[in-house]
Parts: C-alpha cells; structure tokens; sequence
C-alpha cells in the first residue's frame, strides 16, 4: 500500500525519534500530520489521548496510516487497538526507545 499521507504522534518520551521519522517520511515524498507532542515541550503527557486521535483519523480515511511512538512502544499500540473501528485493519508495531 503506497501512503498518500501519514498521522504521526508520539508522547513527551518519543518526540526525538519523531522528528527523524517526519523526515524520513517527508523525503519519500509522503504528507505528514503531525499530532502531537510538540518537540519544544517538556512536560510529560497522556499517549493514549494522542493514540485515540491517529486512530478515529485512520477510521474515518482522514489519513491513510499512522506512526505513534513512545517511550516503550507498548502504550501507544495496545491505546490504538482499543480506539479502533473493527472494520479497519489496524497493524500495531511496538518498538522500543
């Protein structure tokens, strides 16, 4: 599946990695919404608030995917498997920071 664009969010632990992703991503060529955290924030946050947005925006075709990110990987895939719309297919990485 080629991605028109991506939502990409990540929790106050995961903001570094975000921004090579959003490069990365960007390089390729594809659309990034960026949800969230901000990289110039310090103050710790809620994942699953951010997990819920990438999720109900995938749901309703907003974007085609979604990369969430954070401290452990495990919060951010376990808050989107249980915000999203059975009808979707929904893959969860977890990956470790």
């Amino acid at each position: 599946m080629l991605f028109k664009n991506l939502g990409i969010a990540s929790d106050h632990a995961g903001k570094e990695l975000k921004v090579m992703v959003v490069d990365f991503v960007r390089i390729m060529g594809i659309e990034i919404n960026d949800y969230g955290v901000g990289v110039d924030t310090d103050k710790s946050v809620d994942y699953p608030d951010y997990a819920k947005m990438l999720a109900e925006d995938v749901s309703q075709g907003k974007i085609d995917g979604a990369v969430a990110i954070c401290g452990t990987g495990i919060g951010m895939s376990r808050s989107e498997e249980h915000t999203s719309d059975s009808s979707h297919q929904i893959i969860s990485y977890a990956v470790f920071c």
